[in-house]
């Protein structure tokens, strides 16, 4: 039987894994890995701890199907851990338990109605250019159209309502997505940012959702959909955390949602059919640490805050930076047009060619207004080794922008 999706071939990761993978078995040379976006440290003791704990229990809910249960109201803790008290305490509000933030993304336009023969088109946007992709993948396997909502660095990637990509049209259901804080950029959303998007959503009628992964790694200041989102009746949407980056336990898989009730019902309503739910020891773990380890979750954030100093500040008398990163680890720098006194088109040719030269690995993105280069610091860039052989990268490409 043939296949009834395209062969994908190589994504841009994989590819970026193989040209470093040729790179360090050619040279014999380590890499400078500031591709990964995954946290390089391990959940905290007193969270690994914990899970262990139950991990040992002789409760039988802690080894059982979760659905859309939890244990120790870990969803509105999490969900605490990110916004007051006033929004915990508003009427009309749920919260969900997820087993991780990613394949709950895939879910939302089912959520508002996709693929059901009975009901309106649904037309998704996303803040995915630049951004992350998943919600434009799952538009398109779902048949729902897609439109991106272009971030430009003169705003400092923030969305702005003159470029939303559709207004009002009864013969649809409108869902947005948002990421902040946002990735790759590190950006953040202001309390006013927040309320213009939510009265524009109200008045069109569209539903909204943040994607908030990052918001246990907030540099500055940043302003929670949430806090602003209970202002405005009549307003569905829903906030996404995770314990993945703040706690760092991306494997762990638990996360949260919260949201105006119907919505969150409906997102509910899909999960429900669609998967089992998370592990019970882990949403200990995570609940715990909140609970009881403020200061081992602050430790985690620092990290990766002093890193960014320290990164921008290496890359700084080279690149130009696109953004100041306030939250999040990465940053964000405008594609040089040429290296190693050579021209470059696209970042991700930049990429490549530092890559197999110098062995300096990022990742690539073509944004709404120009190309641009993403570097992590989920790797110790405090270490003088990795300074040091920065340093001697850039010394050797001579990126310049001319």
């Amino acid at each position: 039987m043939a296949r009834r999706l395209p062969a994908a071939g190589e994504n841009l990761f994989q590819r970026i894994k193989r040209i470093r993978n040729e790179y360090e078995r050619s040279t014999g040379n380590r890499s400078v890995n500031l591709s990964v976006g995954e946290p390089d440290g391990v959940p905290t003791e007193i969270t690994r701890s914990a899970a262990a704990v139950a991990c040992m229990s002789t409760e039988q809910r802690m080894h059982v199907y979760q659905d859309n249960g939890e244990p120790e109201g870990f969803s509105r803790k999490l969900a605490g851990y990110h916004l007051s008290d006033r929004v915990l305490g508003h009427p009309g509000l749920k919260t969900l338990p997820l087993p991780g933030i990613k394949p709950m993304i895939g879910l939302l336009p089912l959520a508002c109605g996709a693929n059901r023969e009975d009901s309106l088109r649904v037309v998704v946007a996303g803040t995915t250019k630049p951004g992350y992709p998943v919600i434009k993948t799952w538009s398109t396997y779902l048949g729902c159209s897609y439109a991106d909502w272009p971030l430009y660095a003169r705003n400092n990637f923030r969305p702005q309502l003159a470029d939303a990509p559709f207004a009002r049209d009864d013969k649809t259901n409108r869902l947005v997505l948002f990421n902040y804080p946002n990735n790759p950029t590190g950006a953040v959303m202001s309390p006013d940012g927040w309320r213009e998007i939510c009265r524009w959503a109200v008045d069109n009628d569209v539903r909204l959702v943040n994607d908030a992964a990052y918001a246990g790694l907030v540099h500055g200041d940043h302003t929670m959909l949430g806090e602003i989102a209970i202002e405005f009746d009549g307003l569905e949407w829903i906030e996404l955390f995770s314990a993945s980056k703040s706690h760092n336990a991306t494997g762990w898989r638990v996360g949260a949602a919260i949201g105006s009730e119907d919505f969150v019902a409906d997102l509910a309503m899909i999960k429900g059919n669609t998967d089992s739910g998370f592990s019970a020891p882990m949403a200990v773990g995570i609940t715990r640490a909140v609970d009881e380890d403020r200061e081992g979750l602050e430790r985690i954030r620092a990290t990766y805050g002093k890193r960014i100093e320290i990164l921008v500040s290496l890359l700084s008398p080279y690149l130009k930076l696109a953004t100041k990163p306030d939250a999040g680890f990465f940053t964000f720098w405008h594609a040089p047009k040429s290296a190693f006194s050579e021209r470059f088109d696209t970042a991700d040719a930049y990429n490549t060619a530092m890559i197999e030269r110098v062995g300096l690995v990022g990742v690539p993105y073509s944004g709404s207004d120009g190309e641009y280069i993403r570097y992590a610091v989920c790797f110790p860039v405090e270490e003088q080794r990795v300074q040091d052989a920065i340093r001697k990268a850039m010394d050797t490409a001579k990126p310049a922008y001319e």
